[in-house]
């Protein structure tokens, strides 16, 4: 989906939408707080290992033991900027060079999604980052060469998801903090000058939910005086499309939803009058250095992110009119 306003009303915000079904999961996701796990499970592996152990013999130590590692696994987190962060860099960095390749000169943004690890955040060592192959610790900012390197492909598109949940919301143990890693990486890409798109990670049709994703989309609110707010997201991906969804209360909660990502503007058809039309995808710059990328971990604040948005769907009384409602609909039905 995606909404613009006609040319005569202040140009607020111009979102691209995609609202994606998918199957049920067949078995349910591992809870937090698990770490996943570090493996070297192949010969080559641990040859490749071997050798990085032999020429950075102390390389990048974690300043606190992970939780719920091995004593093998913590050996091998020690590696993670040479052996795992730098090689999957690389990887991405091939893979969207030959995409650029491809669809050179068609109307389009290429994207990379960054998965969003959210527990153990809040330990020194970010466990679940680490084995994820994130080194973002306290001295390390584990995103921003992403989005360095994202950068040189005619400004790809970092898409981050988790953007509709709430630090409270999870379970103490698991020292999560989705809000302060949102606020982490969205900070990053836009330092690095490019786009960014978000996603929530589970199916979710309350209002929290919205309200949480509408304020990581505008995180300094809407922009009164009619140019764009300063930071916001390029596109939204709303998961998912279900029965659920488009049933009572969720379905007319959705739609206010919609209604406040578009900043209460109306409905237009031209994608021309969109706030950032299309254009033909141009080549790659040359590959950005490795110690180009290195000088990126270096830690910044992240912007101010509000507390709260200012293009609410509603709160505690809106879900009772909603459970009304819902209540008035079942009787009659």
């Amino acid at each position: 989906m995606a909404t613009s306003p006609p040319s005569s009303q202040p140009v607020m915000l111009q979102q691209r939408w995609t609202c994606r079904g998918r199957a049920p999961s067949p078995a349910p996701l591992l809870p937090p707080p698990t770490t996943g796990r570090l493996v070297a499970d192949s010969r080559r592996t641990v040859a490749s290992l071997r050798a990085v152990a032999a020429e950075h013999a102390q390389a990048s130590p974690l300043p606190e033991p992970p939780p719920l590692l091995t004593e093998e696994e913590t050996m091998l987190a020690n590696y993670v900027p040479v052996y795992v962060m730098l090689p999957l860099l690389e990887h991405g960095d091939r893979v969207l060079d030959e995409a650029n390749m491809a669809f050179l000169g068609c109307r389009l943004k290429l994207a990379a999604k960054v998965s969003g690890i959210h527990w153990w955040y809040r330990h020194p060592s970010h466990a679940a980052e680490l084995a994820a192959g994130y080194y973002n610790v306290a001295e390390r900012d584990g995103y921003r060469p992403i989005a360095r390197a994202l950068a040189r492909h005619d400004g790809a598109v970092l898409n981050f998801t988790c953007a509709e949940i709430r630090d409270w919301e999870q379970p103490k143990e698991a020292m999560s903090s989705p809000e302060q890693l949102v606020q982490q990486v969205l900070s990053a890409a836009w330092r690095e000058g490019i786009e960014v798109s978000c996603e929530n990670a589970l199916s979710r049709y309350d209002r929290s939910g919205y309200n949480q994703m509408l304020m990581n989309a505008r995180p300094n609110g809407v922009s009164r005086g009619g140019a764009p707010p300063a930071r916001r997201v390029a596109a939204v991906t709303y998961l998912r499309l279900s029965d659920e969804l488009l049933t009572g209360s969720h379905l007319r909660a959705f739609k206010t939803f919609v209604r406040k990502m578009h900043a209460d503007q109306d409905y237009c058809p031209d994608p021309a009058r969109y706030g950032r039309p299309m254009r033909p995808l141009e080549r790659s710059r040359p590959e950005v250095p490795v110690e180009r990328l290195l000088e990126a971990t270096a830690p910044e604040p992240p912007y101010p992110f509000d507390n709260e948005t200012d293009m609410s769907v509603g709160g505690g009384l809106a879900e009772l009119t909603d459970w009304v409602f819902d209540k008035i609909e079942w009787i009659f039905s």
